[in-house]
């Protein structure tokens, strides 16, 4: 997969328990993340995966669509820690992944992982 994702304020960096401050773009090339722009959220990213010193791969299912009606996009504001369990799942989002694949067969065994829940009315997914 290529093409570009564009994070929006209010996304959720599920490896940090916040939300995205200002707009963060990934650049993918055949399944691997090339390059990280935007402020100190894409340092923060960048600087993250490069502490794995293996490539960030998207997982073979990047995308799901979130459809837990009673779930809220909210729930940072509430709960601060956890798992993010309802930040995943809160209805409408879009979940970004990154993470291994291996468990179910896939050649991606990379440890670095993450998941980023974001608003489908303010992000943009473009493949090419």
């Amino acid at each position: 997969m290529d093409g570009k994702i564009v994070l929006a304020p209010g996304d959720v960096l599920l490896p940090f328990n916040t939300y995205v401050q200002a707009p963060v773009e990934f650049t993918i090339e055949q399944g691997f993340i090339t390059d990280i722009r935007g402020g100190l959220d894409a340092e923060l990213l960048s600087s993250y995966i490069k502490s794995f010193r293996r490539p960030a791969r998207l997982r073979d299912v990047a995308r799901r669509l979130g459809a837990g009606r009673r779930a809220h996009w909210h729930g940072l504001t509430q709960f601060g820690g956890g798992m993010g369990m309802e930040l995943r799942s809160f209805y409408g989002n879009v979940m970004f992944s990154i993470g291994p694949n291996n468990e179910l067969g896939g050649p991606n065994d990379t440890p670095c992982h993450f998941d980023i829940p974001m608003r489908a009315t303010r992000s943009t997914w473009t493949t090419s």
